[in-house]
């Protein structure tokens, strides 16, 4: 069984993580190098678990029922949710990398 952490906030387990001669595996390299995006979507997460936020089981750009995954515009707006199934969401993000080149 693995060690035990005790932390007051995610910047106690990033520090702990980057510490540690471990190897981190992908999920855990990605919340050390995501820290914003891995906010936002624990906020949102438990958003949704106390009913704040409503979870959707639809597409809110095409109105498919399949595979229906949260988007943030802004990671810094964790509660502010758009609803997309996966192709629409691919190509939101597509949509935001080449508004990223085009400036």
């Amino acid at each position: 069984m693995g060690e035990a952490i005790i932390a007051k906030s995610s910047f106690d387990i990033v520090k702990w993580l980057r510490q540690t001669d471990k190897p981190l595996n992908a999920t855990g390299l990605w919340h050390v190098d995501n820290g914003l995006k891995a906010k936002a979507h624990r906020k949102a997460n438990l958003a949704i678990s106390r009913g704040i936020i409503e979870e959707i089981n639809n597409c809110s750009k095409c109105g498919s029922g399949d595979w229906v995954v949260k988007h943030h515009e802004d990671y810094n707006k964790p509660l502010d949710i758009t609803w997309l199934c996966k192709n629409c969401h691919a190509k939101r993000h597509a949509e935001m990398a080449a508004d990223l080149t085009n400036k």
